[in-house]
Protein backbone atom coordinates (compact mmCIF):
# COMPACT_ATOMS: atom_id res chain seq x y z
CA UNK A 1 0.00 0.00 0.00
CA UNK A 2 1.68 3.33 -0.93
CA UNK A 3 1.33 6.50 1.13
CA UNK A 4 -0.78 9.93 0.66
CA UNK A 5 2.07 11.24 -1.81
CA UNK A 6 0.54 9.35 -4.41
CA UNK A 7 -2.45 11.89 -4.10
CA UNK A 8 -2.95 14.27 -6.88
CA UNK A 9 -3.25 17.79 -5.20
CA UNK A 10 -6.20 20.32 -6.32
CA UNK A 11 -6.12 23.69 -7.37
CA UNK A 12 -6.28 26.62 -4.68
CA UNK A 13 -9.44 28.56 -7.09
CA UNK A 14 -12.65 28.73 -5.69
CA UNK A 15 -14.72 26.50 -8.16
CA UNK A 16 -12.41 24.21 -9.63
CA UNK A 17 -12.99 22.80 -13.36
CA UNK A 18 -16.44 23.29 -13.89
CA UNK A 19 -17.01 21.41 -16.79
CA UNK A 20 -14.96 17.99 -15.29
CA UNK A 21 -17.42 18.32 -12.63
CA UNK A 22 -20.53 18.33 -15.09
CA UNK A 23 -18.81 15.93 -16.95
CA UNK A 24 -18.49 14.10 -14.27
CA UNK A 25 -22.23 13.88 -13.03
CA UNK A 26 -23.10 13.06 -16.83
CA UNK A 27 -21.16 9.85 -16.46
CA UNK A 28 -22.59 9.06 -12.97
CA UNK A 29 -25.61 9.23 -14.07
CA UNK A 30 -24.86 7.32 -17.33
CA UNK A 31 -23.35 4.48 -15.54
CA UNK A 32 -26.30 3.87 -12.82
CA UNK A 33 -28.81 4.23 -15.44
CA UNK A 34 -27.04 1.40 -17.71
CA UNK A 35 -27.61 -1.04 -14.04
CA UNK A 36 -31.18 0.47 -14.16
CA UNK A 37 -29.98 1.73 -10.60
CA UNK A 38 -29.11 -1.52 -9.22
CA UNK A 39 -26.06 -1.79 -6.83
CA UNK A 40 -24.87 -2.88 -3.96
CA UNK A 41 -24.08 -1.19 -1.04
CA UNK A 42 -21.13 -1.34 1.96
CA UNK A 43 -24.07 -2.21 4.39
CA UNK A 44 -25.56 -5.04 2.36
CA UNK A 45 -22.47 -8.65 3.60
CA UNK A 46 -24.15 -7.31 7.06
CA UNK A 47 -26.81 -9.94 7.24
CA UNK A 48 -27.22 -13.65 8.97
CA UNK A 49 -26.65 -14.99 12.57
CA UNK A 50 -22.58 -15.76 11.87
CA UNK A 51 -22.18 -12.10 11.17
CA UNK A 52 -24.02 -10.70 14.13
CA UNK A 53 -22.40 -13.20 15.98
CA UNK A 54 -18.94 -12.37 15.42
CA UNK A 55 -19.75 -8.75 15.51
CA UNK A 56 -20.97 -8.90 18.77
CA UNK A 57 -18.24 -11.12 20.09
CA UNK A 58 -15.64 -9.31 18.58
CA UNK A 59 -14.39 -7.51 21.60
CA UNK A 60 -14.60 -10.17 23.81
CA UNK A 61 -13.81 -12.87 21.47
CA UNK A 62 -10.23 -13.51 19.65
CA UNK A 63 -11.26 -15.84 17.38
CA UNK A 64 -14.39 -14.24 16.56
CA UNK A 65 -12.51 -10.78 15.80
CA UNK A 66 -9.45 -12.65 14.05
CA UNK A 67 -12.43 -14.56 11.59
CA UNK A 68 -14.12 -11.00 11.23
CA UNK A 69 -11.24 -9.27 10.15
CA UNK A 70 -10.45 -12.05 7.65
CA UNK A 71 -14.10 -11.56 5.80
CA UNK A 72 -13.10 -7.43 6.19
CA UNK A 73 -10.06 -8.00 4.29
CA UNK A 74 -11.59 -10.40 1.82
CA UNK A 75 -14.20 -8.08 0.71
CA UNK A 76 -12.01 -5.50 0.66
CA UNK A 77 -9.86 -7.45 -1.92
CA UNK A 78 -12.33 -8.72 -3.97
CA UNK A 79 -15.89 -6.61 -3.03
CA UNK A 80 -17.59 -8.11 -5.89
CA UNK A 81 -17.12 -11.59 -5.86
CA UNK A 82 -16.76 -11.84 -1.83
CA UNK A 83 -20.59 -10.87 -2.20
CA UNK A 84 -21.36 -13.14 -4.97
CA UNK A 85 -20.34 -16.42 -3.64
CA UNK A 86 -22.60 -14.99 -0.24
CA UNK A 87 -24.84 -15.04 -2.50
CA UNK A 88 -25.99 -11.05 -2.14
CA UNK A 89 -27.82 -10.06 -5.43
CA UNK A 90 -27.42 -6.00 -6.53
CA UNK A 91 -30.59 -4.36 -5.21
CA UNK A 92 -32.92 -1.55 -6.05
CA UNK A 93 -32.12 0.80 -3.15
CA UNK A 94 -34.96 4.06 -2.66
CA UNK A 95 -33.04 6.35 -1.11
CA UNK A 96 -29.96 5.76 -3.62
CA UNK A 97 -31.88 6.23 -6.43
CA UNK A 98 -33.44 9.82 -4.84
CA UNK A 99 -29.91 11.08 -5.08
CA UNK A 100 -30.00 9.95 -8.78
CA UNK A 101 -33.29 12.14 -9.29
CA UNK A 102 -32.16 14.87 -6.87
CA UNK A 103 -28.95 15.37 -9.72
CA UNK A 104 -31.31 15.87 -12.66
CA UNK A 105 -33.64 17.99 -10.83
CA UNK A 106 -30.41 20.32 -10.16
CA UNK A 107 -29.36 19.70 -13.49
CA UNK A 108 -33.21 21.29 -14.74
CA UNK A 109 -32.30 24.48 -13.38
CA UNK A 110 -29.64 25.18 -15.67
CA UNK A 111 -30.13 23.46 -18.53
CA UNK A 112 -33.89 23.96 -19.55
CA UNK A 113 -35.83 21.41 -20.98
CA UNK A 114 -37.73 18.59 -20.36
CA UNK A 115 -35.75 15.70 -20.70
CA UNK A 116 -34.12 15.83 -16.61
CA UNK A 117 -37.28 16.77 -14.97
CA UNK A 118 -38.93 13.42 -17.42
CA UNK A 119 -35.81 11.71 -15.72
CA UNK A 120 -36.40 12.89 -12.42
CA UNK A 121 -40.08 12.22 -12.56
CA UNK A 122 -39.57 8.42 -13.72
CA UNK A 123 -37.39 7.92 -10.75
CA UNK A 124 -39.10 9.51 -8.12
CA UNK A 125 -42.21 7.33 -9.66
CA UNK A 126 -39.99 4.43 -8.62
CA UNK A 127 -39.19 5.42 -5.62
CA UNK A 128 -42.20 6.34 -4.60
CA UNK A 129 -43.75 2.80 -5.03
CA UNK A 130 -41.34 1.37 -2.89
CA UNK A 131 -43.08 3.48 0.53
CA UNK A 132 -43.23 0.92 3.33
CA UNK A 133 -45.26 1.05 6.58
CA UNK A 134 -48.33 1.57 8.25
CA UNK A 135 -50.32 2.99 5.68
CA UNK A 136 -51.26 6.55 6.06
CA UNK A 137 -47.77 6.99 7.51
CA UNK A 138 -45.19 5.25 5.21
CA UNK A 139 -41.70 6.15 4.96
CA UNK A 140 -38.98 4.61 2.91
CA UNK A 141 -36.15 1.38 4.15
CA UNK A 142 -32.60 0.15 2.81
CA UNK A 143 -33.39 -1.62 -0.57
CA UNK A 144 -31.84 -4.80 1.23
CA UNK A 145 -31.78 -6.27 4.81
CA UNK A 146 -28.57 -5.73 7.17
CA UNK A 147 -27.65 -5.79 10.76
CA UNK A 148 -26.96 -1.79 11.92
CA UNK A 149 -28.14 0.48 14.61
CA UNK A 150 -28.16 -1.46 17.78
CA UNK A 151 -27.21 -4.36 16.34
CA UNK A 152 -30.79 -5.16 14.74
CA UNK A 153 -32.03 -6.80 11.86
CA UNK A 154 -33.41 -3.68 9.37
CA UNK A 155 -35.78 -5.16 7.49
CA UNK A 156 -37.04 -3.91 4.10
CA UNK A 157 -40.48 -3.89 5.60
CA UNK A 158 -39.90 -1.59 7.72
CA UNK A 159 -39.16 2.43 7.13
CA UNK A 160 -35.87 4.33 8.24
CA UNK A 161 -36.51 7.94 9.95
CA UNK A 162 -32.93 8.57 7.72
CA UNK A 163 -33.54 6.78 4.41
CA UNK A 164 -37.76 8.49 4.64
CA UNK A 165 -35.88 11.98 5.43
CA UNK A 166 -33.75 11.82 2.38
CA UNK A 167 -35.92 10.56 -0.11
CA UNK A 168 -38.65 13.10 1.25
CA UNK A 169 -36.32 15.77 0.50
CA UNK A 170 -36.36 14.83 -3.09
CA UNK A 171 -40.19 15.04 -3.07
CA UNK A 172 -40.20 18.64 -1.66
CA UNK A 173 -37.82 19.98 -3.99
CA UNK A 174 -39.90 18.65 -6.56
CA UNK A 175 -43.19 20.05 -5.61
CA UNK A 176 -40.80 23.35 -5.14
CA UNK A 177 -40.01 23.40 -8.46
CA UNK A 178 -42.77 21.97 -10.29
CA UNK A 179 -45.95 22.43 -8.43
CA UNK A 180 -47.84 20.08 -10.02
CA UNK A 181 -49.15 17.73 -6.65
CA UNK A 182 -47.81 14.78 -7.99
CA UNK A 183 -45.73 13.71 -4.77
CA UNK A 184 -47.86 15.96 -2.01
CA UNK A 185 -49.66 12.59 -1.13
CA UNK A 186 -46.30 10.36 -0.34
CA UNK A 187 -44.82 13.44 0.92
CA UNK A 188 -47.20 14.12 3.40
CA UNK A 189 -47.32 10.45 4.95
CA UNK A 190 -43.28 10.42 4.89
CA UNK A 191 -43.95 13.51 7.45
CA UNK A 192 -46.50 11.97 9.43
CA UNK A 193 -44.48 8.86 9.72
CA UNK A 194 -41.45 11.26 11.19
CA UNK A 195 -43.60 12.84 13.31
CA UNK A 196 -46.06 10.68 14.32
CA UNK A 197 -44.79 6.63 13.68
CA UNK A 198 -40.86 6.99 15.09
CA UNK A 199 -40.35 6.65 18.88
CA UNK A 200 -39.92 9.77 20.67
CA UNK A 201 -37.73 10.02 23.91
CA UNK A 202 -37.79 12.64 26.80
CA UNK A 203 -34.49 12.33 28.88
CA UNK A 204 -32.49 15.28 30.59
CA UNK A 205 -35.27 17.74 29.00
CA UNK A 206 -34.23 16.90 25.46
CA UNK A 207 -36.43 15.52 22.93
CA UNK A 208 -35.18 12.98 21.00
CA UNK A 209 -36.18 10.66 18.00
CA UNK A 210 -35.27 7.12 16.97
CA UNK A 211 -33.81 5.47 13.91
CA UNK A 212 -37.00 2.97 13.29
CA UNK A 213 -39.98 1.82 15.33
CA UNK A 214 -37.97 -1.29 16.24
CA UNK A 215 -34.54 0.26 16.95
CA UNK A 216 -34.67 3.19 19.60
CA UNK A 217 -30.81 4.23 19.12
CA UNK A 218 -30.66 8.26 19.25
CA UNK A 219 -28.27 9.84 16.92
CA UNK A 220 -27.50 13.28 16.38
CA UNK A 221 -27.76 13.67 12.77
CA UNK A 222 -31.08 11.94 12.99
CA UNK A 223 -32.83 14.62 15.44
CA UNK A 224 -31.14 17.41 13.18
CA UNK A 225 -32.14 16.12 10.21
CA UNK A 226 -35.86 15.16 10.87
CA UNK A 227 -35.92 18.68 12.44
CA UNK A 228 -35.33 20.30 9.32
CA UNK A 229 -37.25 18.26 7.18
CA UNK A 230 -40.23 18.88 9.21
CA UNK A 231 -39.01 22.71 9.68
CA UNK A 232 -38.91 23.33 5.02
CA UNK A 233 -42.00 21.03 4.96
CA UNK A 234 -44.43 23.77 7.54
CA UNK A 235 -42.94 26.60 5.65
CA UNK A 236 -43.28 25.40 2.19
CA UNK A 237 -47.28 24.23 3.41
CA UNK A 238 -47.56 27.33 5.48
CA UNK A 239 -48.26 25.44 9.02
CA UNK A 240 -46.46 25.46 11.91
CA UNK A 241 -47.82 21.63 12.89
CA UNK A 242 -44.49 20.14 13.86
CA UNK A 243 -42.68 23.88 14.55
CA UNK A 244 -42.26 22.53 18.33
CA UNK A 245 -41.00 19.13 17.41
CA UNK A 246 -38.29 20.75 15.14
CA UNK A 247 -36.99 23.57 17.58
CA UNK A 248 -36.93 20.98 20.41
CA UNK A 249 -34.83 18.57 18.42
CA UNK A 250 -32.66 21.24 17.07
CA UNK A 251 -32.16 22.46 20.75
CA UNK A 252 -31.05 19.10 21.68
CA UNK A 253 -28.66 18.72 18.52
CA UNK A 254 -27.29 22.38 20.14
CA UNK A 255 -26.71 21.02 24.07
CA UNK A 256 -24.83 18.64 22.96
CA UNK A 257 -22.41 20.55 21.33
CA UNK A 258 -18.80 20.16 23.16
CA UNK A 259 -16.50 23.12 24.36
CA UNK A 260 -14.23 22.76 21.11
CA UNK A 261 -16.90 23.00 18.83
CA UNK A 262 -17.59 19.18 17.40
CA UNK A 263 -20.84 17.55 17.76
CA UNK A 264 -21.14 13.74 18.84
CA UNK A 265 -22.63 10.80 16.59
CA UNK A 266 -24.50 9.38 19.69
CA UNK A 267 -26.73 11.48 22.04
CA UNK A 268 -25.16 11.75 25.29
CA UNK A 269 -27.06 8.47 27.44
CA UNK A 270 -25.96 6.03 24.73
CA UNK A 271 -22.89 4.21 24.21
CA UNK A 272 -20.33 4.79 23.08
CA UNK A 273 -21.15 8.16 23.59
CA UNK A 274 -18.07 10.17 21.99
CA UNK A 275 -17.21 9.26 18.69
CA UNK A 276 -17.06 12.32 16.09
CA UNK A 277 -17.09 11.61 12.45
CA UNK A 278 -17.17 14.01 9.11
CA UNK A 279 -20.18 12.93 7.54
CA UNK A 280 -22.48 13.25 10.22
CA UNK A 281 -20.83 16.37 11.74
CA UNK A 282 -21.65 18.10 8.02
CA UNK A 283 -25.20 17.12 8.20
CA UNK A 284 -25.62 18.28 11.97
CA UNK A 285 -24.19 21.98 10.23
CA UNK A 286 -26.63 21.73 7.36
CA UNK A 287 -29.44 20.59 8.93
CA UNK A 288 -29.36 23.03 11.56
CA UNK A 289 -28.74 25.55 8.96
CA UNK A 290 -32.16 25.08 7.64
CA UNK A 291 -33.93 25.23 10.75
CA UNK A 292 -32.56 28.55 11.44
CA UNK A 293 -33.69 29.76 8.27
CA UNK A 294 -37.02 28.43 8.89
CA UNK A 295 -37.50 29.92 12.05
CA UNK A 296 -35.06 32.80 12.44
CA UNK A 297 -37.05 34.76 15.28
CA UNK A 298 -36.85 31.41 17.27
CA UNK A 299 -33.51 30.15 16.85
CA UNK A 300 -30.96 31.56 14.79
CA UNK A 301 -29.52 33.87 17.37
CA UNK A 302 -28.83 30.50 18.87
CA UNK A 303 -27.54 28.62 15.83
CA UNK A 304 -25.38 30.87 14.09
CA UNK A 305 -22.57 31.15 16.50
CA UNK A 306 -22.75 27.02 17.13
CA UNK A 307 -22.34 26.81 13.38
CA UNK A 308 -19.67 28.82 13.26
CA UNK A 309 -17.48 27.39 16.19
CA UNK A 310 -19.30 23.95 14.44
CA UNK A 311 -18.05 24.75 11.34
CA UNK A 312 -14.26 25.59 12.37
CA UNK A 313 -13.54 22.62 14.26
CA UNK A 314 -15.29 20.57 11.43
CA UNK A 315 -12.78 21.46 9.14
CA UNK A 316 -9.79 21.08 11.51
CA UNK A 317 -10.81 17.63 12.01
CA UNK A 318 -11.51 16.59 8.92
CA UNK A 319 -9.95 18.45 5.75
CA UNK A 320 -6.48 19.48 4.58
CA UNK A 321 -7.89 22.76 3.59
CA UNK A 322 -4.46 23.55 1.09
CA UNK A 323 -5.64 20.29 -1.36
CA UNK A 324 -9.29 19.54 -0.22
CA UNK A 325 -8.46 16.08 0.90
CA UNK A 326 -11.31 15.13 3.52
CA UNK A 327 -11.11 11.86 5.61
CA UNK A 328 -14.44 10.51 8.05
CA UNK A 329 -12.92 10.02 11.08
CA UNK A 330 -9.81 11.88 13.20
CA UNK A 331 -7.77 9.05 14.43
CA UNK A 332 -7.69 8.18 10.78
CA UNK A 333 -6.60 10.75 8.07
CA UNK A 334 -5.13 8.31 5.60
CA UNK A 335 -8.65 6.92 5.10
CA UNK A 336 -10.43 9.15 2.45
CA UNK A 337 -14.21 8.09 2.08
CA UNK A 338 -16.52 9.17 -1.16
CA UNK A 339 -19.26 9.69 1.24
CA UNK A 340 -17.71 12.19 3.06
CA UNK A 341 -17.36 14.02 -0.27
CA UNK A 342 -21.15 13.95 -0.79
CA UNK A 343 -22.03 15.43 2.46
CA UNK A 344 -19.43 18.19 2.61
CA UNK A 345 -20.66 19.46 -0.21
CA UNK A 346 -24.37 19.63 0.50
CA UNK A 347 -23.45 21.08 3.63
CA UNK A 348 -21.19 23.61 2.94
CA UNK A 349 -24.09 24.79 0.07
CA UNK A 350 -26.15 25.27 2.98
CA UNK A 351 -24.20 26.99 5.89
CA UNK A 352 -23.37 29.65 3.18
CA UNK A 353 -26.37 30.91 1.85
CA UNK A 354 -26.27 34.72 2.23
CA UNK A 355 -29.58 35.37 4.48
CA UNK A 356 -27.87 33.04 7.04
CA UNK A 357 -25.51 35.64 8.23
CA UNK A 358 -22.00 33.72 8.27
CA UNK A 359 -19.54 36.02 9.06
CA UNK A 360 -17.94 36.83 5.25
CA UNK A 361 -14.69 35.58 6.15
CA UNK A 362 -15.85 31.90 7.29
CA UNK A 363 -18.07 31.86 4.73
CA UNK A 364 -15.60 32.15 2.08
CA UNK A 365 -13.29 29.74 3.47
CA UNK A 366 -15.49 27.23 3.56
CA UNK A 367 -16.83 27.85 0.02
CA UNK A 368 -12.82 27.92 -1.00
CA UNK A 369 -13.22 24.63 0.81
CA UNK A 370 -15.88 23.45 -1.27
CA UNK A 371 -13.96 23.72 -4.81
CA UNK A 372 -10.73 22.45 -3.59
CA UNK A 373 -12.71 19.08 -2.19
CA UNK A 374 -14.62 18.86 -5.27
CA UNK A 375 -11.72 18.66 -7.66
CA UNK A 376 -9.48 16.85 -5.00
CA UNK A 377 -12.06 13.89 -5.32
CA UNK A 378 -12.26 14.07 -9.05
CA UNK A 379 -8.65 13.42 -9.09
CA UNK A 380 -8.54 10.76 -6.16
CA UNK A 381 -11.63 8.97 -5.57
CA UNK A 382 -12.62 8.91 -9.32
CA UNK A 383 -12.27 5.60 -10.69
CA UNK A 384 -11.62 4.53 -14.43
CA UNK A 385 -15.11 3.75 -15.68
CA UNK A 386 -16.49 6.84 -13.91
CA UNK A 387 -17.69 5.48 -11.02
CA UNK A 388 -16.54 6.39 -7.39
CA UNK A 389 -14.97 4.31 -4.95
CA UNK A 390 -16.02 3.29 -1.36
CA UNK A 391 -12.94 5.04 0.25
CA UNK A 392 -9.20 5.40 -0.35
CA UNK A 393 -6.26 4.33 1.90
CA UNK A 394 -3.19 5.58 0.98
CA UNK A 395 -2.80 4.67 -2.89
CA UNK A 396 -5.25 1.65 -2.74
CA UNK A 397 -8.97 2.02 -3.70
CA UNK A 398 -11.92 0.16 -2.83
CA UNK A 399 -14.28 -0.21 -4.80
CA UNK A 400 -18.03 -1.58 -4.23
CA UNK A 401 -20.54 0.04 -6.91
CA UNK A 402 -23.18 1.42 -4.64
CA UNK A 403 -26.07 4.00 -6.09
CA UNK A 404 -27.13 4.59 -2.49
CA UNK A 405 -23.11 5.06 -0.61
CA UNK A 406 -21.36 6.65 -3.28
CA UNK A 407 -22.45 7.21 -7.06
CA UNK A 408 -25.96 8.56 -6.36
CA UNK A 409 -24.80 10.64 -3.32
CA UNK A 410 -21.89 11.87 -5.17
CA UNK A 411 -23.88 12.75 -8.72
CA UNK A 412 -26.56 14.63 -6.52
CA UNK A 413 -24.19 16.71 -4.57
CA UNK A 414 -21.44 17.46 -7.31
CA UNK A 415 -25.00 17.92 -9.75
CA UNK A 416 -25.91 21.05 -6.40
CA UNK A 417 -22.42 22.61 -6.60
CA UNK A 418 -22.37 22.71 -10.59
CA UNK A 419 -25.94 23.97 -10.96
CA UNK A 420 -25.61 26.74 -7.81
CA UNK A 421 -22.50 28.49 -10.04
CA UNK A 422 -24.83 28.63 -12.90
CA UNK A 423 -28.16 29.59 -11.45
CA UNK A 424 -29.16 33.17 -8.83
CA UNK A 425 -31.87 34.40 -7.28
CA UNK A 426 -34.99 32.31 -6.64
CA UNK A 427 -34.20 29.84 -9.01
CA UNK A 428 -30.84 28.96 -6.58
CA UNK A 429 -33.13 28.49 -3.52
CA UNK A 430 -35.25 25.74 -5.60
CA UNK A 431 -32.12 23.64 -4.80
CA UNK A 432 -32.54 23.18 -1.24
CA UNK A 433 -35.71 22.98 0.70
CA UNK A 434 -35.77 25.90 2.17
Amino acid sequence: MTGASNEVGAPGGFSGDMDEIRATVGRLLDVIAACDGYGYDTYDTRIGPLYLWLYKSRERNLLADYVLRGLYALEFAAPIFYRRIRGIQPAWDPMGNSYRAGAHLALSLVEKGPAHLAAARDILDRVAAKAVGEPGRRGFALGFPCITGSDKMWRTDVPVSHYTLRVARKFLQWERMVHDGRYCGILDEAIRFLAEGLPWVERDGLLGVAYTPDDQLQVLNIWADVASLLACHGKERGTDAHRGKSLRLARGVLAHQAKDGSWPYFARWERPFGRVDNSHTAMVLGALADVALCYPGDIKAEVLPALERGAVRWMEMFFDEATGRCWNMADRPAQSYTACLGDALYAILRITRSDLGLSPDLAARLTRLAGRTAVWSLRNLKLPDGRFCERRIGGRRFAVQSVRSFDGLVADALALYWAAHGVSGSERCLLWNI
